[in-house]
């Protein structure tokens, strides 16, 4: 996270526009995103992030 925070803050104009992740250890990462998407999240990932997109699939 220091080194995205940085890379940002190096490069004026630039943005994250999407993040995809599934644990709250990416919520960080997807609160500085324009796009959050939360793709078969943990309960405490979707609690953090209510605010996401959520998606869920199986494999087949």
């Amino acid at each position: 996270m220091r080194r995205l925070r940085k890379w940002l803050s190096e490069n004026p104009g630039e943005e994250l526009t999407c993040g995809y992740g599934d644990s709250p250890s990416d919520v960080p990462m997807l609160r500085i995103c324009r796009h959050a998407v939360l793709v078969n999240a943990k309960k405490k990932a979707l609690t953090a992030l209510p605010e996401a997109e959520k998606v869920y699939w199986k494999e087949v």
